[in-house]
């Protein structure tokens, strides 16, 4: 995703800073070779720890599981997909 990422900062010749939340994998010391090459053309930059009202995606998902997955079985992956595609149909 980075390296597609860096392609297209080649076109704009804009630096791109990527927020990110604390995620483990986000820290992998495999991106730090990479991130250090790239860091003229890629800065990461991490909201502070534990702070879901920096992250309004935190909210969708708290939402959409109260108000279409909470305390559901769904037999199929299918079956859950619809369902959380319905209820983002409807606003």
């Amino acid at each position: 995703f980075l390296t597609q990422l860096l392609s297209v900062q080649l076109q704009i010749k804009k630096k791109i800073c990527l927020i990110l939340d604390n995620a483990r994998w986000h820290h992998a010391k495999l991106l730090n070779d990479f991130l250090e090459k790239h860091k003229d053309r890629l800065e990461l930059l991490f909201m502070p720890p534990y702070s879901p009202e920096c992250n309004p995606q935190e909210r969708v998902w708290k939402l959409t599981r109260r108000k279409a997955t909470h305390n559901k079985y769904f037999e199929t992956k299918l079956s859950l997909i619809t369902t959380v595609e319905i209820h983002f149909a409807k606003g």
